[in-house]
């Protein structure tokens, strides 16, 4: 079974995963750090900023999945695929930049937890009474 809006949002976010990846490499570049962050912020920062992606957007991909299999329709799908997607750009802004971008961070990391309780509330709904 083909799963189209999932499919769509997993290249998007492989996409994003580039530009972290891409972000990061230039970072340690710039400070000619090979391992760790060399005691520099602003590589730290571009590093949790991809890590925190690795945390938490393949949760979320395998949950639309599973919704996606399990017949959910693909508006609620592309809504939750689309509120992440701006959720993780926005916590990545967050966290790759010093203030003023704190609350980018704030409102993506709340979103994130707010998809999280969708998904998982849906799936959950799904196998009682789908």
């Amino acid at each position: 079974m083909a799963l189209p809006v999932t499919s769509f949002f997993a290249a998007a976010f492989i996409i994003m995963a580039l530009v972290l990846i891409m972000r990061a490499v230039g970072g340690r570049k710039k400070f000619n750090v090979s391992v760790g962050d060399g005691g520099h912020e602003d590589l730290a920062r571009l590093m949790r900023a991809h890590a925190n992606f690795v945390e938490t957007v393949p949760f979320v991909l395998i949950g639309m999945a599973l919704m996606e299999l399990n017949g959910a329709a693909n508006w609620w799908l592309a809504i939750i695929g689309g509120v992440f997607l701006v959720a993780r750009i926005s916590h990545a802004i967050g966290m790759s930049y010093r203030y003023p971008a704190i609350p980018f961070r704030f409102v993506g990391m709340a979103t994130t937890m707010g998809i999280f309780i969708l998904v998982a509330a849906t799936l959950l709904y799904q196998s009682l009474f789908g």
